[in-house]
């Protein structure tokens, strides 16, 4: 089901990472009819207010980018806190939106819903096919469960909701709290201050062997309006993904140049390395049209700028960076 540029779209998490490029990137492609609402305006935990906002504004689509994310240490920390909050939110934008009769919702998934032992790269079709990454164990549960959702609403009510699965992202207004973040956010941030300092050395967690596949936020943004054009839910779940991926310490060298770093790098291998490799199929997002434009060093050098301009950074108090 096609969107036209004057249909009402609510995009929920519109502050962070992947909303804010959509947002940015709908309203390049002249749809002015966005509705977004903060935290503190609305808590989408809360299913009956929920339902009363998507009931009073009646948007023709939603795309669904909020929820509790986190690296491997806060997902090893606070694994209720990512099962809770995660479940809680899908089940009130997802069954609001059934009960607000919202014709498309694009749910946003994570590459950590696919088992650890599947193939790679990674296919649709290998969800639910074995278990998962137990240091993500929650929150990859609590996606998996948004999955099933999105796809029992298709089923029993004819719903056009489905399941979007990017690769790891990066871009601006990420979170920047190292004790929370995903990993390139907390390299590029503690290489900066690393730097600052003049750290004769820098620290990364586990052995730098694993694997990540990384898409800028904004090419991922790019994909959502291909998917809104020429994507439903007769045709299941999608990966976004760019295609390839780095090992962790191919990644750490690139923003250790990025930012200017001129210390050593020492891998702490007593530390998690998490899931060792997570690379994509993006074979259904390529016959759509997706391609993604942005190179690594483009991206990362965007971000760093982003990360050195911006008053406001999530996670990080005035006067840190």
């Amino acid at each position: 089901m096609k969107v036209r540029t004057d249909d009402k779209i609510f995009v929920t998490g519109h502050k962070g990472l992947l909303g804010s490029a959509i947002c940015a990137e709908l309203r390049a492609q002249g749809f002015d009819n966005l509705v977004t609402v903060s935290r503190q305006e609305l808590d989408l935990r809360d299913s009956v207010a929920t339902a009363q906002f998507l009931d009073t504004q009646k948007p023709k689509a939603i795309i669904h980018c909020a929820a509790l994310v986190g690296g491997i240490q806060a997902n090893l920390a606070r694994p209720a806190d990512f099962l809770r909050d995660n479940l809680l939110v899908q089940n009130s934008v997802i069954h609001g939106s059934h009960l607000a009769n919202v014709d498309t919702l694009l749910f946003f998934g994570s590459n950590c819903m696919y088992p650890t032992s599947a193939n790679q790269p990674m296919t649709e079709k290998d969800l639910l096919q074995g278990p998962i990454e137990t240091s993500n164990l929650a929150y990859g549960a609590a996606k998996i469960a948004g999955y099933i959702q999105c796809q029992s609403y298709f089923k029993q009510y004819g719903r056009n909701y489905y399941t979007v699965i990017p690769a790891s992202l990066y871009g601006p207004n990420d979170n920047y709290d190292v004790n929370q973040c995903h990993v390139t956010p907390a390299l590029l941030i503690r290489f900066h201050l690393a730097k600052k300092i003049q750290e004769p050395s820098f620290s990364v967690w586990g052995t730098g062997k694993p694997r990540r596949e990384l898409l800028y936020s904004a090419d991922a943004a790019q994909g959502v309006m291909l998917l809104l054009e020429k994507w439903d839910a007769s045709k299941g779940p999608i990966n976004l993904g760019a295609g390839d991926d780095l090992s962790i310490e191919e990644i750490a060298h690139s923003i250790k140049d990025v930012v200017g770093f001129k210390g050593n790098l020492i891998f702490d291998k007593s530390k998690p390395d998490g899931t060792y490799r997570k690379l994509l199929n993006s074979a259904r997002a390529q016959e759509i049209g997706f391609r993604p434009s942005t190179t690594l060093k483009e991206g990362l050098k965007k971000t760093y700028e982003w990360l050195l301009g911006s008053k406001h950074i999530r996670g990080l108090k005035p006067g840190d960076i």
